[in-house]
């Protein structure tokens, strides 16, 4: 069995890059006949997995954060042969929020070992229009903040995350849109709206404390625009995901979501900005137990 490694090695600010020769020489103690391939820039990785693919590849590990695993897992995806594809995950990134779900970490051994065991899970995908997403997509404060994130990349990992959350507080809006859930209807004005494949984004917040990575349902968290006051006193909740109780924030689990807005509205999927060319309505729905995972 040969491995295909598809890393991008400005993950984890360039840590990655920096462990390319400890990743070679596990690899080889693990017994594990391995080809590295290196994404050099945006959206490499999907051509880089799209050739795995049709080169008959079927165990490929993804090495980097969740913006690298979102562009692998989605041309595995498109590449209608995902029910025969293995991926695996080395979570080198900053926020790795996919692999938090999953109980994934131990670092680069730990992950590794993971993978050697063989265990796969059958996972969701969410889908937005007609990009997949493997962990979660925001729209509102929290796509401000991912934004933001990408942007102060000249920041270590825990100062940007910070950088980022501060200087999106300092501009807080409030988003006028109408929503519809599994066909009902409402409009509102929101602070930001979370819809989580996993429980986990923005480097730990647990705002779809709920969701499950296999349970064929999508979770959405509506936390209606509310004081820079009021959100500051929240974010302890956010993080332990104990923030339903609160009575400007709504949760559902359902099948079909639809946002439609006519001013600008903020969108990040797995932490990436997606093209949406102008939209002003886009649906959001679950693919079931579509993704082949090495799971703990």
């Amino acid at each position: 069995m040969v491995w295909l490694l598809i890393v991008n090695p400005k993950a984890g600010d360039g840590r990655a890059s920096r462990i390319l020769p400890e990743l070679r020489s596990r690899l080889r103690d693990l017994g594990m006949e391995a080809e590295i391939r290196i994404s050099g820039y945006r959206r490499h990785a999907v051509k880089l997995a799209e050739e795995a693919v049709s080169q008959g590849f079927r165990n490929i590990i993804c090495v980097g954060g969740d913006g690298t695993l979102h562009e692998v897992a989605g041309a595995i995806l498109n590449s209608g042969k995902s029910d025969e594809v293995a991926l695996g995950v080395v979570p080198i990134g900053v926020g790795n929020d996919f692999c938090r779900s999953l109980g994934i970490g131990g670092g680069l051994a730990g992950s590794l070992e993971v993978i050697r065991r063989g265990k796969i899970r059958r996972l969701d995908l969410g889908r937005l229009e007609d990009i997949y997403f493997v962990n979660s997509m925001g729209a509102g404060l929290d796509a401000v903040v991912a934004q933001a994130a990408e942007k102060a990349r000249f920041l270590p990992g825990s100062l940007r995350y910070l950088y980022a959350v501060l200087s999106s507080l300092l501009r807080l809006q409030r988003y006028p849109l109408e929503i519809e859930v599994d066909g009902e209807k409402r409009k509102l004005n929101a602070l930001m709206i979370s819809i989580g494949n996993g429980p986990f984004c923005g480097r730990g917040f647990k705002l779809c404390p709920l969701a499950e990575l296999d349970d064929g349902r999508l979770d959405l968290c509506v936390v209606e625009a509310i004081s820079l006051t009021r959100v500051i006193l929240s974010l302890p909740s956010v993080i332990k995901g104990t923030h339903l109780r609160y009575h400007y924030v709504s949760y559902h689990q359902p099948a079909s979501i639809r946002l439609s807005f006519d001013s600008d509205l903020p969108i990040y999927c797995d932490g990436e900005v997606p093209d949406l060319h102008g939209k002003r309505q886009v649906s959001i729905s679950i693919v079931p137990t579509k993704l082949n995972v090495f799971c703990p």
